[in-house]
């Protein structure tokens, strides 16, 4: 599984712990990553009510990550002719825990992300 900085900042430096976008490498990462997901909430929620945005989240039946880590899907807006895309990352800190956390933005920019839970 490849990690990578989730912020250009040195989180140690300041005490905090440092933390990662996931990004899987082979079919059981996949796998792993989308339980993850699942475990977050994101793939259980027909409604998307985010940033005074409300639709249902269309996903793809097989999620598809960037380099970057991303997983685009898509909001469904009733009234609306198209789709709003939205990404989503899965993010892991070392604080020694092992939790991981969905974060989300209508942006592919994680640096303006918000926290999915």
């Amino acid at each position: 599984m490849r990690r990578l900085p989730w912020t250009t900042l040195d989180m140690g430096a300041g005490g905090m712990p440092n933390c990662f976008v996931l990004v899987p490498e082979n079919d059981a990462e996949r796998t792993e990553l989308r339980q993850a997901f699942e475990d977050a909430g994101v793939l259980n929620s027909l409604a998307f009510h985010k940033s005074g945005i409300n639709g249902r989240l269309d996903l793809p039946a097989n999620l598809t990550w960037e380099p970057d880590g991303a997983v685009r899907v898509a909001v469904a807006v009733q009234g609306q002719p198209s789709s709003i895309p939205a990404w989503f990352w899965l993010v892991e800190c070392d604080d020694g825990s092992s939790r991981r956390f969905a974060w989300w933005n209508t942006q592919h920019d994680r640096d303006s992300s918000w926290t999915w839970s």
